[in-house]
Order: C-alpha cells, then sequence, then structure tokens
C-alpha cells in the first residue's frame, strides 16, 4: 500500500492484484491519512489491536487515521481491490454538508456489504475517480475531492453493515501475532508450544495473556478459526468435505465433523445444504 502520502499530494488511488494466498508481511498502520478499499476479488481477514473482521467481494473496508492491522487471506482467490487514501483535509466538504458524525461513524463501523445493484454504481465511481487520477491536468484534485464526497455520501446512504468482532481492551504485540499466525498456517498443524517458540515466548505466558485479552483459549480460536473457514468453503465451493477437512487442519475426517457439530450445531452436509 503506498503510504504515507507524499508531501505535495492530497489524495492517492490505484487498482491492484495480488496472488492467491497473499499475506501481509507485517502491520500497516496508516500515521498520516485515510483510506477506502473496496474489494473486487477474494476473500480477506483483518486483524488489529481492538478488532477483527472478515471482509468479501462487494464489501468497503473504512482505513481510519492511525489505526494498524495485519490482513491474512481467506480463499484460493485472487485479491483485486481499489484503494482511495486521503487526508482529512481533503473531505472538507463532505464533512461540511453531511457532518463529521457522520464521517466518524462510518469510519468506526469498519467494514460495509452492499446489495448487487450498489456495487455496480461503486465500481463505476471508483472507475471513474481512477481514470480521473491518471490524467495530468492541474486541476484533478479539485475533481477529485467533489468525486470523494460523492463516493462517502454514497456509501453513507447505502451502507448495510457487517460482523465485526471487537475485544474489551486492545490486543498486545504477543497476542497479535499469535492471533495471525494462527489465521495464517490454520491448514497445518498448529499447537500452543509451537506457537510459542516461534515468537520466543513461554508457552504458559502465551497462553494466559491470549486468554485475557481475547477471552477465548488458544486453541479454542484455533478451532473456531478452522470451523469459519470450512464453513466459508462449504457454502461458496463444491470441495468435498474430506477435502474440506484437509484444507483446514484436519487429518481425520470424523474428528473434523464432530468439532464441526459442536460449534455449529449442524454436521457439514446439514450446513452446505441449508446454504445452497
Amino acid at each position: 500500500m503506498p503510504i504515507p502520502i507524499p508531501n505535495n499530494k492530497q489524495i492517492i488511488i490505484e487498482r491492484k492484484a495480488f496472488p492467491a494466498g497473499y499475506h501481509m508481511s507485517d502491520r500497516y498502520i496508516s500515521k498520516d491519512h485515510y483510506g477506502i478499499i473496496y474489494i473486487l476479488s477474494g476473500d480477506r481477514r483483518t486483524i488489529s489491536p481492538d478488532e477483527s473482521f472478515s471482509c468479501h467481494p462487494g464489501n468497503v473496508v473504512m482505513m481510519p487515521l492511525c489505526r494498524f492491522g495485519r490482513t491474512v487471506s481467506e480463499s484460493s482467490v485472487p485479491y483485486d481491490r481499489y484503494l482511495v487514501i486521503f487526508r482529512l483535509g481533503f473531505v472538507k466538504p463532505f464533512i461540511e454538508n453531511v457532518g463529521k458524525k457522520a464521517f466518524d461513524e462510518m469510519y468506526d463501523k469498519s467494514v460495509f456489504a452492499f446489495d448487487a445493484a450498489d456495487q455496480y454504481k461503486l465500481v463505476s465511481m471508483l472507475e471513474d475517480m481512477l481514470t480521473e487520477y491518471s490524467k495530468k491536468t492541474e486541476y484533478k484534485e479539485f475533481i477529485l475531492q467533489s468525486m470523494l464526497s460523492r463516493l462517502l455520501s454514497f456509501i453513507w446512504e447505502n451502507k448495510q453493515s457487517t460482523a465485526v468482532t471487537r475485544y474489551v481492551s486492545p490486543l498486545s504485540r504477543p497476542v497479535l501475532d499469535a492471533m495471525y499466525y494462527i489465521e495464517s498456517n490454520y491448514r497445518q498443524k498448529i499447537t500452543l508450544e509451537g506457537t510459542a517458540k516461534y515468537l520466543n515466548f513461554s508457552s504458559a505466558h502465551l497462553s494466559r495473556i491470549f486468554s485475557r485479552e481475547t477471552g477465548t483459549p488458544f486453541s479454542e480460536y484455533l478451532i473456531d478459526t478452522r470451523i469459519k473457514r470450512a464453513q466459508y468453503m462449504l457454502a461458496k465451493t463444491d470441495k468435498t468435505i474430506g477435502y474440506i477437512a484437509a484444507e483446514t487442519g484436519y487429518s481425520n475426517g470424523d474428528y473434523f465433523s464432530y468439532q464441526f457439530k459442536q460449534r455449529v450445531g449442524i454436521t457439514p452436509s446439514q450446513f452446505r445444504k441449508n446454504a445452497r
């Protein structure tokens, strides 16, 4: 991601594609700008000190000032997205006409969904903004300021909230890194001891702070992560249940089905039937 914004610019717009399975190499922090991401393809999981959430094609992700986090892939589909980042002063027309309260509320909610018709309109607006941004005219930022206000207004008026997990207190760096490690490697054999060794902590210390900060034991978070991935694959792909079990870290299909039913209340086959 292009950070920070150069001193001579107020806004940056880009469309960029990443390969399937792309994980961020480190935490990202927006020190001098706000951002908007529109996902065209791929499924992502964002982990930050105070929340975590999944986002999918057609979702808009709001990136507030000075919040950092890391994202991982949630599917085998390449990640393609639009990115708009801008300085706060650049949205003065929106704030003056719609209100700072509306602006802050949008950036507090993190991720929004839209129906198919509104997704089409969002892509059209973003394509127009990228075309204008690519021009060499001296007054393009003046035009882009108006286009950004229109984009924000459209998001504000048509947004649909999606699920976000928020934590009671900010997560520490070891817990963030442990969560990122789980989300990035859930297909493989993961243990508390192995994760603690990778992070250069004792397993007892990691277990204690992980449970305290997330409200969930390490082992339970790992299971929940795997079952959530399995639910997505059952609903969105035609892969066999055995294949999905292996892809989510289970070498034993029966044990996968047992844990799935314990968490979801129905078998993987029943879940797939209900999701179609």
